[in-house]
């Protein structure tokens, strides 16, 4: 009976991430997004099409906002 207690409670205490684990998650997005921008800054910069250098003008408008919002 202690022991289906014991498991009752860390179930319930697994089950919500604690705040530390929540920051290195939301700073490992944070680093995800800033990589794929430098990516795509450097991508843009070799770009030579009018179509492709918008769809990566707009791409990195798309992760400066995620990066702000992260």
């Amino acid at each position: 009976m202690e022991t289906q207690q014991e498991e009752a409670g860390q179930g319930k205490a697994g089950a919500r991430r604690p705040a530390a684990q929540d920051e290195v998650e939301r700073l490992r997005r944070r680093r995800t997004y800033e990589l794929a921008r430098v990516r795509a800054v450097a991508d843009l910069d070799r770009a030579t099409t009018a179509a492709h250098r918008a769809m990566l003008e707009r791409t990195i408008a798309d992760l400066d906002n995620l990066i702000s919002t992260t």
